[in-house]
């Protein structure tokens, strides 16, 4: 927070520390505070906070500052919620367009930021499932790249990347379209619709097999004679 916004009001940098948290309970991010701020700083590019990695740490921290910005974390930690943020999970200040802010969904500007959230199933508030175990590794600065261009997992933490691999999945767990929809399979141009089948149903419905005799004991019921009732 210190180093991401120590000359922002107070509501800077509350809203700095939810997007902390909200990354930390999200499941594409580390699930500590220390593993959400510092991952990429490994990396030749791709560090999720620019303090980490571009030499920002190296500097001596102004006390009155510094403190100030551990009384706010401090409350964070504690669990006071910052609502103006929202489920934001990204943010920049207003002097940069980086490439993905047209991809997520801009919330609100709070001091010299301007915060993100998902779109879809990656920005819903059930996704949001993992609470903060006060547990953090050591905390230590890590080593960039040697080689730029040597492979790197980048990627993974790319915001487009993400919200497309939620959407991808919330597709497949959809299954097919019903029939009729865009995008669903045409009928059979030699069965209509009201034409039943040998099981009578009607034809190109789509029934799974487990239930394709639901129903069956009623017919059955009504074909066979009852038993005359007792006086």
């Amino acid at each position: 927070m210190y180093y991401e916004a120590a000359s922002e009001p107070d509501a800077g940098q509350r809203a700095v520390a939810q997007v902390v948290l909200n990354r930390l309970a999200h499941p594409s991010y580390p699930d500590t505070v220390c593993g959400v701020v510092y991952e990429g700083s490994e990396l030749a590019t791709g560090c999720q906070f620019s303090f980490t990695c571009d030499g920002s740490l190296s500097r001596r921290p102004a006390t009155y500052f510094w403190n100030r910005a551990e009384t706010v974390a401090r409350g964070a930690l504690s669990g006071d919620v910052y609502a103006p943020a929202g489920l934001a999970t990204h943010y920049h200040t207003l002097q940069v367009a980086p490439y993905w802010a047209s991809s997520l969904q801009p919330l609100t500007t709070i001091g010299a930021h301007r915060f993100y959230s998902f779109k879809g199933a990656a920005g819903r508030a059930a996704t949001f499932r993992y609470f903060y175990a006060g547990m953090e590794p050591a905390s230590e600065r890590r080593s960039p790249a040697a080689n730029a261009l040597t492979p790197t997992t980048e990627t993974q933490s790319d915001p487009v990347a993400i919200q497309q691999a939620y959407q991808d999945i919330a597709r497949a767990l959809a299954g097919p379209p019903a029939i009729g929809t865009p995008g669903s399979a045409p009928l059979s141009a030699t069965a209509s619709p009201s034409e039943p089948a040998a099981d009578g149903l009607p034809a190109g419905a789509r029934v799974r097999p487990e239930y394709r005799n639901s129903g069956r004991w009623i017919e059955h019921d009504r074909s066979t004679p009852r038993p005359p009732e007792a006086p």
